[in-house]
């Protein structure tokens, strides 16, 4: 992965704006937000260039990357009204498996935040990670309510799907 500047990115944009016609950006980059004073220029250069888009980050973008609320209320100003975050599971036993270092309390404030600047919010899941058992599947299903009662707008639940060269693929026999 290398990054690109903000003018980078938003030249791109800019090119599919002026060429095709295009307004809506579905960002497809596993970490978007990794870096979150890039995200916040990306931000600002689309506002200062006045680029009237809508923009959505749809790949479970790591929500302990997104830190301030700021950064949230640039986002959304600058157009994007959706972002995937990825909790995967409500079990702190198969986060450490996942090797997932994931807050529980700063998802839900994320999703409470993005609410309150309209930007649709998916938390996605996944079931059937080696050594998930009820318990775990319990841990799972109270995160999906307490962020239902925060605000989320959509769960996205995924059955674990091992590919060759995976660090788990050898634990499916």
């Amino acid at each position: 992965w290398r990054k690109r500047s903000a003018i980078n990115v938003v030249d791109e944009i800019e090119f599919y704006i002026k060429t095709y016609g295009v307004n809506e950006f579905h960002v497809e980059d596993l970490n978007p937000t990794v870096d979150e004073k890039r995200i916040k220029l990306i931000s600002q250069e689309i506002i200062d260039r006045g680029l009237n888009i809508i923009w959505k980050l749809c790949s479970g973008t790591k929500a302990e990357t997104i830190k301030k609320e700021e950064t949230i209320a640039l986002m959304a100003r600058s157009g994007c009204n959706y972002i995937s975050v990825s909790p995967e599971s409500g079990s702190s036993k198969i986060l450490n498996s996942m090797d997932k270092k994931v807050n529980r309390e700063h998802i839900r404030w994320l999703v409470k935040t993005m609410k309150k600047y309209n930007i649709f919010s998916q938390a996605c899941f996944v079931l059937g990670y080696p050594g998930e058992n009820d318990k775990d599947r319990i841990m799972t299903r109270q995160l999906v309510k307490e962020l239902t009662v925060d605000g989320v707008d959509e769960i996205a639940i995924f059955v674990i799907t091992p590919l060759p060269g995976s660090s788990i693929f050898d634990n499916f026999g």
